[in-house]
């Protein structure tokens, strides 16, 4: 098995963005996310998959805990940051 992970970096409070290319299948992606960031302690944003809106995102916390969020458009389409909107 090999994994292939991209950093890069970006402006904001969500500062680095992590692509990971994987040669074999994840049962449960979401499950192995919750675990990475109760091991590292951090909080995630990822794409809401379930959603045809392309700024609505999943915030798994520290906790591990998922809840639905929206980030702003303008800063992501004209800054490239991820912020939540309130």
């Amino acid at each position: 098995m090999s994994v292939i992970c991209i950093l890069s970096e970006l402006p904001g409070h969500f500062c680095s963005m992590l692509s990971f290319y994987l040669n074999f299948d994840v049962d449960n992606e979401i499950l192995l996310i919750v675990q990475i960031c109760k091991k590292l302690k951090c909080k995630v944003l990822i794409s809401n998959d379930n959603s045809a809106n392309p700024y609505s995102m999943l915030l798994v916390n520290r906790e591990g805990t998922l809840c639905k969020v929206n980030i702003d458009p303008d800063k992501l389409d004209n800054c490239a940051k991820y912020e939540i909107l309130n």
